[in-house]
């Protein structure tokens, strides 16, 4: 079997300045590395798990102000993480403008409230597209009730936006005068609108399939 071993060797100086002696000590640490290896097969797991979910996670520490982000918030604002440098500061200005404000009163009342923290906001690509995210956290207090903490994640939630605004249009051009039909792939009719049973004279339930 494979084990792991720390070992440290330390040398006996003479009065000459030559090692005469060598103690080496060696430690068993498999257990450790057993540990570790598995702690970083979950942390790959997780960062995986973000990616395909659209995902991110953060942490702001309230007392250094300092905030961490997740490989994947990097990935969903679309920022370099050795050029961007997190901050409370920074994330708002990384928002839609006609956004920051709204997302910065929900948060700071999150704050005063000790409630959970659950928003959708805007976000604006440096080439000027639109994305949609939803956050949402909770923080840690003292006994006090002082903020230390605040843990949260971030979600792209673009695609089901766009889709939204298809289903919302065509919900709206669906309820328009003029007479609508909508087939499946072998030409059954598996929806009208209202115009069209006005318009024809026949009733959905008479003309569906």
């Amino acid at each position: 079997s494979l084990y792991w071993m720390a070992t440290t060797i330390v040398p006996n100086m003479g009065s000459d300045g030559k090692p005469f002696q060598y103690i080496s000590i060696r430690t068993d640490i498999t257990e450790r590395m057993r540990a570790q290896l598995e702690l970083q097969r979950n942390q790959a797991l997780l960062i995986e798990a973000q990616r395909l979910g659209q995902l991110g996670s953060w942490e702001l520490n309230l007392v250094s102000g300092e905030l961490r982000w997740s490989d994947e918030i990097y990935r969903i604002f679309e920022l370099d993480p050795a050029r961007f440098q997190p901050s409370y500061e920074n994330f708002l200005n990384a928002i839609h403008p006609d956004d920051r404000d709204r997302v910065n009163r929900a948060y700071t009342q999150s704050l005063a409230d000790r409630q959970t923290y659950d928003i959708e906001h805007r976000l604006k690509m440096a080439d000027g597209r639109i994305k949609w995210v939803r956050e949402h956290c909770s923080s840690d207090f003292d006994a006090s009730g002082k903020p230390l903490r605040s843990v949260g994640a971030v979600q792209d939630i673009t695609r089901q936006k766009l889709t939204e605004d298809r289903l919302r249009e065509s919900a709206v051009a669906f309820e328009t005068h003029e007479a609508i039909l909508i087939t499946d792939a072998d030409a059954n009719i598996i929806r009208v609108n209202q115009a069209f049973q006005d318009i024809t004279g026949y009733q959905a339930e008479e003309v569906l399939g």
